[in-house]
């Protein structure tokens, strides 16, 4: 009976010790999910930032010629997310690039002008 209850705890410290290594396997990838991750969010924050300045210098007219510059970044910021997080699970399917002519930006899918450029439209 000795023998069978020492075969057994074999088993439970085997058992265990895979355990331990598939958590601490776990761990490493969750740490390394969240650097990648907290990389992005202060990248995010430094673009919101300047746009929150370009929103604010629009109003004398002199961010209006950072928009561009602003927009570009927020773009290349939420592609590098989606890459980020189609390497840690599903992929991310990346919207279609924006309009080039500025007729095709004021217009909306179906061919109606957008909200925002009525309202502009209204209050002007």
């Amino acid at each position: 009976m000795a023998i069978h209850q020492d075969a057994a705890a074999g088993e439970r410290s085997t058992g265990l010790k895979d355990n331990v290594v598939r958590a601490l396997s776990a761990t490493g990838i969750a740490i390394a999910q969240l650097a990648s991750g907290l990389n992005t969010a202060f990248l995010a924050v430094l673009v919101l930032l300047w746009l929150a300045v370009t929103a604010v210098t629009s109003l004398v007219g002199v961010g209006l010629l950072m928009v561009p510059v602003v927009l570009r970044a927020l773009h290349s910021l939420a592609g590098q997310e989606r890459e980020r997080l189609g390497r840690w699970g599903s992929e991310v399917v990346a919207p279609e690039p924006p309009p080039t002519q500025l007729r095709a930006a004021l217009v909306g899918d179906r061919g109606h002008p957008r909200r925002g450029t009525i309202c502009i439209a209204l209050t002007s």
